[in-house]
């Protein structure tokens, strides 16, 4: 894990479906983090899931620019985090209405 050039031939030699793969988990990690957010905090509020797919984007960013990702992959995976969070509140949302 200390040679980035072993690290960076190894990201080049991953096939699509572990990079799609990884992306499904940026989702349900989104996912789960808004919603978290959500109930943790009043649930009236959207805020909190914004606050935390903002910071798993910027996170997402400085991982996808650090090391080798297909360029399909950069963009959808910044893309996914802010709208799934904001999914999760929804989800908070229509949880807490139930109850």
């Amino acid at each position: 894990m200390n040679d980035a050039a072993a690290i960076d031939q190894m990201m080049r030699a991953m096939p699509v479906a572990a990079f799609a793969a990884l992306l499904v988990a940026y989702i349900i990690g989104s996912f789960a983090g808004g919603l978290t957010a959500a109930l943790v905090s009043d649930g009236l509020s959207s805020l909190p899931s914004i606050v935390t797919g903002c910071v798993l984007t910027i996170a997402g960013a400085a991982n996808v620019f650090s090391i080798y990702h297909p360029t399909w992959f950069r963009v959808a995976s910044l893309l996914t985090y802010l709208p799934f969070a904001y999914l999760g509140c929804l989800a908070a949302r229509g949880r807490k209405a139930r109850h």
